[in-house]
């Protein structure tokens, strides 16, 4: 039963809207301290306990008028001049007002025999109410501020990645109409004079297709299912190319069930076989290995050709090349590597990926 009372007390306290968390944190601190300070100036313990019992609601009273002011007058750090000018004046009429309360209560306390002493002098009584009111005023503003400052935060946050989400769809976009395009054509040139070969790739890509209807909401899939995505499109180049292209994928087990984003190797294969082509003769070699060292995965596309001169000294100006080094910058931020470079005879493009990839 106490276990029950004491946690419906503290869902109770945690439901409290902020300002009213700060008034019950602040005030409860607060008590005790003027409690004692009372008792210890007036050497009597039953006037403090009175004068506690009347002032200290007031305040809390006077406090959320203070904070309705200020809301009003929109205080904010860009004004600061104008923000201490106001908490100043303001925290002294509720001085005032506290202090004319205090007052009142001792005219009382003092005609009804609780109070055999004279009232502290007026100036030290405003002077400690002023204070109490100009520092829990400052506390309520930094509060504010600090609290205002974390909610544009977040909203920041969550805008950046409702941006990248959808800057990440575009670029999915981007990639499979292309693809699509390129299967279609291979398929209608084989139809006339080899149509088993047209059925046969009109089912390997359906088979890829399948496979980019499937994830649409899922950015970061697991490692094999790139891989068996990128086999099916490699099928479909085998069956156009026969003999004259080969192909081999070399996929360490203990990379399969690692998470990378989605349609992370597509471009990779595609920009491999159109280089090849174009700058190599038959037979074409296309391979893809992934390795994995501690958190570190790393994978290489190795494809017949040489690389153009000067291609060093200008960015990639494939479409599939950077939108994929850009997806690289948003799932690993400061923590990839894209590299090309000659492999002997060959050319091969090395991407290395540190940790896990950044759900955007």
């Amino acid at each position: 039963m106490r276990e029950r009372e004491g946690g419906t007390a503290q869902g109770f306290f945690q439901r409290l809207p902020v300002f009213w968390m700060f008034q019950l944190i602040a005030w409860s601190l607060f008590a005790p301290y003027a409690l004692l300070t009372r008792a210890m100036y007036w050497q009597d313990a039953l006037v403090a306990s009175l004068l506690t019992l009347v002032l200290e609601p007031l305040a809390v009273l006077f406090t959320c008028g203070l904070r309705q002011l200020y809301h009003n007058l929109k205080l904010d750090r860009d004004h600061l001049v104008r923000m201490v000018g106001v908490v100043l004046v303001s925290s002294a009429f509720a001085a005032l007002l506290e202090l004319a309360a205090s007052q009142g209560a001792f005219v009382l306390l003092t005609k009804y025999g609780f109070a055999k002493t004279d009232s502290a002098p007026v100036a030290l009584r405003f002077g400690f109410f002023w204070m109490i009111f100009v520092g829990w005023s400052l506390g309520y503003l930094w509060l504010r501020a600090e609290i205002a400052g974390r909610l544009e935060g977040r909203k920041h946050v969550a805008a950046v990645a409702a941006a990248q989400r959808a800057e990440v769809g575009m670029l999915r976009l981007q990639l499979n109409p292309q693809l699509l395009l390129n299967s279609l054509n291979n398929i209608a040139a084989e139809i006339p004079e080899q149509p088993e070969t047209a059925v046969a790739m009109t089912r390997q890509l359906a088979e890829y297709l399948r496979y980019t209807l499937e994830p649409q909401e899922q950015l970061i899939v697991p490692l094999e299912r790139e891989i068996e995505a990128v086999e099916n499109y490699l099928a479909i180049e085998r069956q156009r190319f026969g003999s004259r292209l080969r192909t081999a994928i070399n996929g360490a087990p203990e990379t399969l069930q690692m998470r990378v984003p989605c349609f992370l190797l597509q471009p990779l294969v595609e920009n491999a076989v159109k280089h090849g082509l174009t700058t190599s003769s038959p037979p074409w070699d296309i391979s893809i290995e992934t390795r994995r060292q501690r958190d570190t995965l790393t994978i290489r596309v190795i494809n017949s050709g040489t690389l153009p001169i000067g291609w060093n000294e200008k960015p990639t100006r494939g479409m599939g090349l950077v939108n994929l080094r850009r997806r690289l910058d948003l799932h690993y931020p400061g923590k990839h590597g894209f590299e090309m470079k000659p492999w002997g005879d060959q050319v091969m493009v090395e991407i290395t990926l540190e940790g896990d990839a950044r759900e955007v």
